[in-house]
């Protein structure tokens, strides 16, 4: 979508920019003109006449009639004024209002101009109303209906498909919500069912298993009430249906209510700390695999969704190290002996007794010892 850099407002071009194109212009002008903009046979105010102090002279009738005393010469003069005045009062009031409706459609239609293409320019005439801009630049640039529901998804896919391991992740997020928001707007079915957490499921799982696990559950939870909801609508189109609908689970029921905004935000908390970093330099050359026991991010028991980023793991290991080097009996106070260890500070140990064979070694004649 193109914009002026001058003033970030979205030039009108193509399909796909009709919409953002159209909500600017909203903001842009006054809601008093709105309806000449966007509702047809609405009519503009239009330049009062100037009342004429001769206008409330007496009438022909009245100077038929007797000659009048003085006092009643001087009650007719006093009405007379009275009643050029409220006129006179009456235009000013309808010719400011006029004067300041003119000023309002004149920056509508600075809004228009500056912000539409050279191509679209050429086709609005100075004598056309603004309802009859607008008409003309809807039937030439509006989107049909499935238009922008179809570029969406493909933009939806493209940007699920694009994350990789060199992908910033904190933009990527950002980039997605903003992709939801469309999604959502256009009434995406990635977006009303559960299938948007079960794709971020699927982004994230090699970051945490146990929140892609939990998505991954919520998402179901969305199907149903997705369903629910669709059965809703087709029966107020068909109130005279025999058929059911279906039956919320519990779960569905008393489940919190997702959106992308919460995932983002569940995702973004969940991530190390490296990942968050920003002008963080990038990696020349790819990393080698690790293997199971050496994977950055590890749950712990007390909290199976709390990650532990691979510089903890490090650090535990370096400090396991450099400890049973100086102490042997050290081991046994931290269950190194037992090889079969599967929490987080039994890998770092393991880690620490593969890198420094000698230290396997003195774990083996302290096993011998205690035989």
């Amino acid at each position: 979508m193109s914009k002026n850099l001058a003033s970030r407002r979205t030039i009108l071009s193509e399909p796909q920019d009709w919409d953002q194109w159209i909500k600017e212009l909203r903001s842009h002008t006054d809601f008093s003109i709105h309806h000449l903009l966007f509702e047809d046979n609405a009519q503009p105010f239009t330049l009062p006449r100037e009342p004429q102090y001769a206008d409330f002279s007496p009438t022909a009738a009245d100077a038929a009639t007797s000659q009048p005393s003085a006092n009643i010469r001087s009650a007719t003069a006093t009405s007379q004024q009275k009643a050029y005045g409220n006129a006179a009062n009456d235009y000013e009031t309808r010719r400011k209002r006029y004067l300041y409706e003119i000023k309002l459609i004149t920056a509508a239609r600075s809004a228009i101009t500056d912000s539409v293409s050279k191509a679209k320019l050429t086709s609005l005439r100075e004598g056309d109303s603004l309802r009859q801009w607008l008409i003309k630049l809807e039937t030439s640039t509006a989107p049909t209906p499935g238009f922008m529901t179809e570029r969406i998804r493909r933009q939806y896919h493209s940007h699920i498909q694009s994350y990789g391991p060199r992908t910033s992740l904190s933009d990527w997020l950002t980039e997605w919500e903003e992709i939801m928001e469309d999604a959502d707007l256009y009434f995406l079915t990635e977006a009303l069912t559960g299938q948007w957490l079960r794709d971020l499921a699927n982004v994230i799982r090699h970051l945490s298993d146990g929140y892609a696990t939990v998505f991954q559950e919520e998402s179901r939870k969305l199907d149903e009430e997705a369903a629910i909801a669709q059965f809703n609508h087709y029966k107020a189109l068909r109130p005279y249906t025999t058929r059911t609908a279906p039956a919320p689970s519990l779960a569905a029921a008393s489940s919190t209510q997702w959106t992308y905004q919460l995932a983002a935000r569940k995702t973004t908390i969940l991530l190390p700390t490296r990942h968050l970093r920003k002008n963080e330099p990038k990696e020349t050359h790819p990393r080698p695999p690790l293997e199971e026991e050496e994977r950055p991010h590890q749950r712990t028991e007390e909290n199976p969704y709390q990650l532990i980023d691979k510089e903890t793991v490090a650090q535990r290991a370096t400090f396991l190290h450099t400890h049973c080097q100086a102490v042997g009996r050290y081991l046994m106070n931290y269950d190194l002996l037992d090889s079969k260890g599967t929490t987080d500070f039994a890998r770092g140990q393991k880690r620490a007794l593969r890198d420094d064979p000698k230290l396997q070694q003195r774990v083996d004649k302290i096993r011998k010892e205690q035989a």
